[in-house]
Order: C-alpha cells, then structure tokens, then sequence
C-alpha cells in the first residue's frame, strides 16, 4: 500500500508511506520521539 495514513481514534496521526501487507497482519514500527533533557551538563 503506498501513500498510508496512520489513524488513532479517527484522527490522522501521520504518513507511513509504504506500507507490506503480509496475509492479515500488519506490522509497522518506527521510532520513538526523543524527550529534551530539561537538566544541563555541569563540569
């Protein structure tokens, strides 16, 4: 399936792109966001 929207509660939540369908199991992963450190580095 090419251009594949995400949907969580009849939202659209972002593009997947490209996506394999593989018999009735869908499978996609994608990395987490990363959280900014709200602490700084001290010498």
């Amino acid at each position: 399936l090419a251009n594949t929207d995400e949907y969580i509660e009849g939202q659209v939540t972002g593009s997947l792109g490209e996506v394999l369908v593989r018999c009735n199991n869908v499978l996609y992963i994608r990395g987490a966001e990363e959280e900014e450190e709200e602490e700084t580095m001290r010498d």
